[in-house]
């Protein structure tokens, strides 16, 4: 049975009205109250800030309590999407790839890296079904990400904007890494970007403050996490959202100054940094862990070495070419599909990297852009978007297929287009 209270209704909600929210949130089911207990334990770490509390895997606890009371609550529902569908193809592939895994010991200690995330997803568009339900599940989203982006932030600040050489990190976790960290902003920076277009306008001052925050933040830890690769998708991105700039000199100047700045910004070794790609070391093991990986594809080319192959693979067939003492995974999202897959798991990945673009393509078309109904999903679906390409981008230089990134921005599409279905209520 539902428990919410119609008096906190999503128009209360705009954009970060937390009494209403809080209020609201207290009142839906528990399976609701766990699925986004999962996702602050994930995002916000608190067990990482007061280590006394760190005695359970929260994560996990939180995950399985919400797919069990989900069977109680009257607003989970069980839909079954295009991107579903993907995704169940792919697991079957994954599962498929044990019976020839170059190594099997690999597989097994890693197969959870991949599984967690299939469940991850039914979990939360299962549960998170309504305007509200989703409303408020972004936003603890986006605060997570925010205290985030504030605390690395402020680490770069003062350090007097030194060049950091990768050590602006994240709480333990997946973003303790100033890679990953890089990317979570790029996540961040695309969002506000598209809150600041949904509400900028309308705002209060303190509204204001937080976007401009969120922004100013997201792309400060950017610069001092130092990774080149998220740098250039964060360039890459600001040139996509102000492509139209031309036509209005505001955006043009807008999007200028955030390159100006960020540039100012750069310290002086990092801007050393981009005058050695492709020569550094790093640069070279990246190139030779790409040239071997498609000769793995190449060599097998329907499933790959089996999941997680491509470590004791490499070991094995290219030992000349290790300029480390061990090997890394092959700094590629798609050669490490490739290799771990073969070519079907790979068209399966780029079709599930295809499907939310498609999914969210009709929002922005222009009989939909009149309609009020999806007035306030539809930029943030773009802001979305964007960081998401941002992972893209930077993902041809990093390793995170099995990371967050893709697997939430997938749930919160699927759930932001369920809740908010266009006025023909054509969802797929």
């Amino acid at each position: 049975m539902s428990r919410s209270n119609p008096s906190y209704t999503l128009e209360r909600f705009y954009f970060i009205n937390i009494k209403p929210m809080w209020f609201y949130f207290w009142h839906e089911h528990p399976a609701f109250w766990c699925i986004c207990g999962y996702l602050f334990f994930e995002y916000f770490r608190p067990q990482s800030i007061y280590p006394m509390i760190d005695f359970l895997p929260w994560t996990k606890l939180f995950l399985i309590l919400s797919l069990v009371l989900s069977v109680a609550d009257g607003k989970a529902q069980a839909k079954f999407s295009t991107i579903h569908f993907i995704l169940l193809l792919l697991t079957l592939w994954v599962f498929l790839s044990y019976s020839y895994a170059y190594d099997k010991a690999f597989y097994q200690a890693h197969i959870i890296d991949y599984l967690q995330w299939p469940i991850i997803f039914i979990a939360i568009t299962r549960i998170v079904s309504t305007k509200e339900r989703f409303y408020v599940f972004l936003m603890i989203f986006f605060v997570c990400n925010l205290k985030l982006s504030i605390g690395t932030a402020k680490i770069w600040l003062m350090s007097g904007f030194a060049n950091m050489g990768g050590n602006l990190n994240g709480p333990a976790g997946f973003f303790q890494n100033s890679g990953e960290l890089a990317i979570e902003m790029l996540i961040m920076f695309g969002l506000s970007l598209g809150l600041y277009k949904a509400y900028f306008n309308n705002e209060q001052r303190f509204g204001k403050f937080i976007i401009i925050l969120a922004i100013g933040t997201s792309i400060a830890t950017l610069i001092g996490a130092g990774s080149r690769g998220s740098q250039i998708a964060l360039i890459f991105m600001v040139l996509i959202w102000f492509r139209s700039a031309l036509l209005k000199p505001t955006q043009l100047i807008l999007g200028a100054t955030i390159i100006l700045i960020v540039w100012l910004n750069f310290p002086e070794a990092q801007k050393a940094r981009f005058s050695t790609i492709g020569t550094d070391r790093p640069s070279l093991q990246r190139q030779l862990y790409w040239q071997n990986g498609y000769e793995i594809i190449r060599s097998h080319p329907i499933g790959g070495v089996g999941f997680y192959g491509y470590i004791p693979y490499y070991y094995d067939h290219f030992p000349d070419d290790m300029l480390y003492a061990s090997v890394g995974l092959p700094h590629n999202i798609f050669i490490q599909v490739g290799t771990d897959l073969g070519l079907v798991g790979l068209l399966l990945y780029c079709a599930l990297i295809l499907a939310p673009l498609v999914r969210t393509r009709p929002y922005f078309v222009t009989y939909a852009k009149g309609a009020d109904s999806i007035a306030v999903i539809r930029p943030i679906l773009a802001g979305l978007n964007y960081g998401f390409v941002g992972f893209l981008v930077a993902g041809q230089f990093v390793s995170v297929v099995y990371y967050p990134f893709m697997w939430i921005y997938l749930a919160l599409t699927v759930t932001g287009t369920a809740a908010f279905p266009l006025p023909s209520g054509r969802v797929r």
